[in-house]
């Protein structure tokens, strides 16, 4: 938003500048280009630089209206759940780059500090999500659930996902479900604390 201040501040200032009526003269409508041009520019950066988009996606996410997110299961994983089930149930991988994370598994990855699960990034071909007892396969079924208040953003070009995430200000949980635009499919679920980033 600051970025967007800035440029349309500068455009006004072009605008309203004491040589305003010399340029209009000079360029006619023309001139009228420049504003424009700054905040489609403004624009574009926004939006296509990696790290401005990650920092606006953040702050719209910090944004979120409460939503309740304890009826959230992966399997038989709950945040801050027991970490007894992962070894007895999962295969251990080596396969991922465990960034953020403490465990990998064939199926998902996990941050798990004193017993607790604390984070949580599953592939939804191996795991089962359910939400209040329902199992869930679309992000359609998961925003009939859990209601309107997430926000959803490009996540994958390529491959053509979305993610819709939603917070849990009262639990602490945050929940983003990357899913395939197209058919809604969810291909992946990460489920950590409200400021972990996913």
């Amino acid at each position: 938003t600051t970025i967007i201040s800035g440029l349309l501040g500068l455009s006004l200032y072009i605008k309203f500048y004491d040589g305003w009526d010399i340029l209009h003269e000079k360029y006619g409508k023309k001139i009228l280009i420049v504003p424009i041009l700054v905040i489609l520019i403004g624009l574009i950066l926004l939006f296509s630089v990696p790290g401005i988009s990650a920092a606006w996606n953040q702050a719209q996410i910090q944004r979120l209206p409460n939503t309740d997110l304890t009826g959230i299961r992966l399997d038989d994983i709950t945040l801050n759940g027991s970490d007894k089930v992962m070894e007895s149930t999962y295969t251990i991988s080596e396969k991922y780059d465990l960034k953020g994370y403490s465990d990998g598994y064939e199926e998902l990855v996990v941050l798990i500090e004193d017993h607790k699960v604390k984070k949580i990034c599953a592939d939804m071909q191996h795991v089962t999500l359910s939400i209040d007892n329902s199992s869930v396969q679309s992000v359609y079924a998961v925003k009939n659930i859990l209601g309107n208040h997430y926000y959803d953003r490009l996540y994958d070009n390529e491959q053509s996902y979305h993610a819709a995430t939603y917070l849990d200000r009262m639990h602490g949980i945050k929940a983003t479900f990357v899913y395939e635009l197209n058919t809604g499919r969810i291909d992946h679920t990460y489920l950590g604390g409200i400021h972990d980033k996913f």
